[in-house]
């Protein structure tokens, strides 16, 4: 990518219904997440505007930092909760058939995110949760608002992480930690984030746009190359390892998917009730059983 090209994201509109908004001025780039209706879930065609949004950014000149946002009253809650509804419908083959697009979306989405040569912030209010926790493990700086609540969400659907979450929690909160908060998927506030080392600030909600703006201020003013360069030292040794943890990803959560527990667990969440998970299903079983085995 060559550090001259023009900005291109200043001479187009974002995608029509599309779910993701790109401004910039003066070096400062904004990406909102734009589907407030939905507490801006990812659906497909989201990711795949998020993901151009990363990559048009990543080859801009203009550019200097970048702040990732949501519309309205929550961050992120995930996935598209719809789409995993409508892959009940259908037989387990074809739900493992969408889920690979769907996932392959939101990593390339990640892997977008995480090879911007500028410093991301994310500024995050109401609810982060699932691929919405991924987006701020993704992010050089969080800025958090008194309301916002942090979940894995994983757990109670009754599959695994995706977005690289299981590559960066770790490292930011530690092992332990991250596996438990994983299995048992509590939320937990923007103060105990904080203290865990996965939120950078928390300020009150009404001061969280402005907090991040003077941020995204004070770093576009500093040295092009240093920023650059400082982020790529800091950053890039992880990349190649990010990738493969991606697929191992999407493996997982390929097979956590196509058991009953998963059917469950979304009947569940959109019930609003507690899951009552059965175990594996015969074919795991089988699986299990053939792997003892060997």
């Amino acid at each position: 990518m060559s550090d001259s090209t023009p900005c291109r994201t200043t001479a187009k509109r974002p995608m029509a219904g599309a779910g993701v908004a790109v401004a910039q001025r003066d070096g400062v780039a904004v990406v909102t997440l734009c589907r407030p209706q939905a507490r801006n879930a990812l659906d497909a065609a989201a990711l795949e505007a998020l993901r151009d949004a990363f990559l048009t950014l990543a080859d801009c000149a203009e550019t200097r930092v970048v702040r990732l946002c949501g519309e309205g009253p929550a961050f992120c809650a995930g996935g598209d909760v719809d789409f995993f509804a409508s892959l009940l419908e259908g037989s387990v083959v074809a739900r493992r058939e969408a889920l690979h697009d769907y996932l392959g979306l939101a990593h390339e989405a990640i892997l977008a995110l995480d090879a911007l040569p500028w410093p991301l912030i994310a500024e995050a209010r109401g609810a982060a949760a699932g691929f919405g926790l991924s987006l701020l493990c993704a992010a050089d700086r969080v800025i958090a608002s008194e309301s916002l609540r942090l979940v894995p969400a994983y757990a109670a659907l009754g599959v695994s992480p995706d977005g690289g979450l299981s590559h960066r929690l770790p490292a930011l909160i530690g092992e332990r930690r991250a596996l438990n908060w994983l299995l048992g998927g509590d939320p937990i506030t923007a103060a105990w984030a904080a203290d865990w080392g996965l939120v950078d600030e928390v300020v009150p909600d009404t001061a969280l746009e402005a907090s991040g703006e003077a941020v995204a201020r004070r770093l576009a003013r500093g040295a092009y190359q240093a920023l650059r360069q400082t982020k790529r030292l800091v950053r890039g040794q992880r990349r190649e390892a990010l990738a493969d943890h991606l697929e191992a990803e999407r493996r997982a959560f390929i097979e956590a998917a196509s058991t009953p527990d998963f059917a469950e667990g979304l009947r569940a969440f959109l019930a609003k009730r507690a899951p009552i998970f059965s175990g594996p299903d015969e074919t795991s079983r089988q699986a299990a059983n053939q792997g003892a085995a060997l």
